[in-house]
């Protein structure tokens, strides 16, 4: 049978319903098409962005410095852990980790972070002697071990020493021979600089593509820094697009400084999830969102971090996360800060009493919350809840109670909801914390 190619509307027609990464294939694939799928407008489920990697749906990007050892060598096991993806930093010439991104912004490129941050400095005389006690260390404890009836030394000065050796003498054979390995590992960069040697192995760019338990790698020639590949793989991805990139999530991760962007990026989004430091990164965030979406519907940030910030007071729906590491938290100032229709108190407030909880609830019925806002979250046992009950039963007049159900009036005249229903879905039991066996929610309703 003949083939007859697709015609250029019929084309964009179905590049507009296939799935983005298999855009991204075919593209790469059929250079010929690639013009053609840039003027397609390009829809995205769930798209996270980090410094060194990249998801869209179902599917992650990453880029790190692969390092092929020669045959002669061995590979120290916490190498070959970190060759699955490659390192996130670059290598000198004598083997020495660089961060050489930290203070180089392109065009395009989100900042997010601060350029003034410091990379740790691996090539110090200090350094270098940490490592050698550590190694000194770890071979004592593998002696010892190998030999349980080797005596202890006793002169003053192994006595002095003696308390170094205590963090490795609980290890068995394997974890010391493992740290042996990754020591001495840590100490070539400083022989290869002091003799003027190449490090035993050869770096290379590796990108690797994950997509459930299907994964795939590249390698390419070590000839650009590693911010660098990353740089190339967004502007692959979404590079030279005629339209605004249309995402279902967007997840910006909470470890980033730099996102590696090209210009001209926009997503127009509805959800905007798992920021921390929002405060510091609005302007940036904002810069690449499209605003003719907003109000958005979702918004997540962390407990710690400012609330008064115009995408996050604007959002039909706030999530709050962080609530189960933060010990100092407040429910009601918590909660006082917050105007927007929906907020999720999110993960497993471990601190909370019945009477805080008391004193959330007060802030509507005393009128100082709107009531265009409801709370909800996640409790660990019901009897706090119980708890609550029997405090507003005795503080409050005019309520009514059902099973799990308390109402009561509040100054405005509206209707105050407070009840609890159990966690029945896997959605509910990620947002609210896997503690949590309750959803707590606090509403107020119009007569």
């Amino acid at each position: 049978m003949k083939n007859i190619p697709l015609q250029y509307e019929s084309l964009k027609a179905v590049l507009l319903y296939m799935d983005p990464n298999v855009r991204f294939i075919i593209a790469h694939r059929a250079p010929t098409i690639r013009s053609t799928e840039r003027t397609v407008p390009l829809r995205v489920r769930y798209l996270e962005l980090d410094e060194y990697s990249t998801a869209v749906n179902n599917t992650l990007y990453g880029v790190g410095v692969y390092r092929d050892y020669d045959a002669d060598e061995k590979i120290p096991s916490e190498v070959e852990m970190y060759n699955k993806y490659g390192v996130q930093y670059d290598f000198d010439r004598h083997g020495f980790p660089v961060a050489s991104g930290f203070s180089v912004l392109k065009p395009g490129d989100i900042l997010i972070g601060n350029l003034d941050r410091h990379d740790f400095e691996y090539d110090t005389v200090h350094v270098e002697r940490a490592f050698r006690r550590a190694l000194k260390r770890y071979e004592k404890s593998l002696y010892l071990l190998s030999n349980p009836s080797a005596s202890e030394a006793s002169d003053d000065e192994e006595e002095e020493e003696e308390e170094e050796y205590n963090d490795s003498t609980d290890m068995s054979k394997e974890e010391l021979e493992d740290l042996i390995d990754s020591t001495r590992d840590a100490l070539l960069p400083f022989e290869c600089r002091r003799f003027n040697l190449k490090p035993p192995y050869t770096c290379y760019i590796q990108l690797t593509i994950e997509s459930g338990e299907k994964r795939q790698i590249q390698r390419f020639p070590y000839k650009m820094k590693v911010y660098e590949a990353m740089k190339r793989l967004n502007n692959f991805l979404f590079g030279g697009r005629r339209s605004a990139i249309q995402v279902g999530e967007l997840y910006i991760h909470d470890r980033s400084f730099i996102l590696r962007l090209p210009i001209g990026f926009q997503v127009r989004t509805k959800q905007l999830r798992y920021l921390s430091n929002l405060d510091n990164r609005n302007d940036s965030i904002v810069s690449m969102l499209d605003s003719s979406y907003f109000p958005l519907d979702v918004v997540s940030i962390y407990v710690n971090h400012q609330f008064q910030i115009p995408i996050v007071t604007s959002a039909k729906k706030l999530i709050i996360h962080n609530l189960g590491i933060v010990y100092d938290v407040s429910l009601s100032p918590l909660i006082r800060k917050c105007s927007n229709p929906h907020v999720v108190l999110a993960d497993t407030f471990l601190f909370i009493t019945a009477e805080g909880l008391f004193e959330a609830v007060q802030l509507w019925i005393d009128g100082s919350q709107s009531i265009e806002t409801s709370v909800s979250l996640g409790i660990e046992k019901e009897e706090t809840v119980k708890e609550l009950f029997k405090l507003i039963k005795a503080r409050v007049e005019n309520t009514k109670r059902t099973k799990r159900c308390f109402s009561m009036r509040t100054q405005d005249n509206s209707r105050l909801e407070v009840f609890y229903v159990p966690i029945k879905s896997n959605k509910e039991q990620i947002m609210y914390g896997y503690d949590s066996k309750w959803i707590l929610k606090i509403r107020a309703v119009q007569f």
